[in-house]
């Protein structure tokens, strides 16, 4: 995950969404990983149909972290962009 992380910051995506893929279904690092497959696919690949899938499978992981535990600000950058997917999808169909 820490190898994604800086290939990210690199703007390396060819790397950095091959390690964000491989370490999706590890325990402890699902919700991370989607929302970083969430933010590039919103906001790189303008896929916003495969930033709700990885945003709503966030939302959903069973991660060691519970998600009721997890800190407040990071919960409400989730939702904040569930809610900002729901309202782009909602328009692009209008």
């Amino acid at each position: 995950l820490r190898l994604a992380l800086i290939e990210k910051r690199r703007r390396n995506w060819i790397e950095a969404i091959s390690l964000f893929t491989r370490v999706v279904d590890r325990r402890g690092f699902e919700r991370i990983a989607c929302i970083e497959l969430a933010k590039y696919h919103e906001h790189v690949a303008r896929d916003l149909d495969q930033a709700m899938r990885f945003t709503l499978r966030a939302m959903r992981s069973r991660d060691a972290v519970d998600y009721v535990r997890w800190p407040g600000t990071r919960r409400m950058e989730l939702h904040h962009r569930h809610r900002r997917l729901q309202h782009r999808l909602a328009r692009r169909v209008a």
